[in-house]
């Protein structure tokens, strides 16, 4: 008995899990989709949110240095810091120096985020793949 099989579409998916694959993580030189940054900021911002919350409040000056953006429009990521422009005393507080105690504010709202993060980005980013699934997909 012989049996045979033949398989159609292979090479068009590949093309279409590339494309998935560029889509989230692309090439240097290859633009992001925005998608990507709108499904990471949330998270960013939770962080950001809780930086602020945190922070030791003499003027207020510390809140206001703590930022979340989308940052390198080439890169599919988005950063969370502390503008050393406006407080460049940010991590002398959150350290510590040999005259005064540390007081965390950065660390411990990462800390906080880090577990919820994944439950968060998943369903976006699952959605960003499926819509690109169905728009490059073979269709025979």
């Amino acid at each position: 008995m012989n049996v045979t099989a033949s398989w159609r579409g292979l090479p068009e998916l590949k093309r279409t899990l590339d494309i998935i694959g560029r889509t989230c993580a692309p090439l240097p030189g290859e633009p992001v989709d925005p998608r990507v940054k709108q499904t990471l900021m949330p998270s960013a911002e939770a962080i950001r949110d809780d930086a602020k919350q945190n922070a030791p409040v003499k003027t207020g000056n510390l809140q206001s240095a703590v930022f979340a953006t989308e940052g390198d429009p080439s890169k599919p990521d988005v950063i969370v810091g502390v503008s050393l422009k406006r407080a460049p005393y940010a991590g002398l507080v959150e350290f510590g120096t040999s005259r005064m105690e540390a007081q965390p504010y950065f660390r411990p709202a990462v800390e906080a985020n880090r577990h919820e993060i994944p439950s968060q980005v998943a369903p976006p980013l699952g959605r960003l793949i499926g819509e690109t699934s169905k728009e490059n997909a073979w269709m025979g």
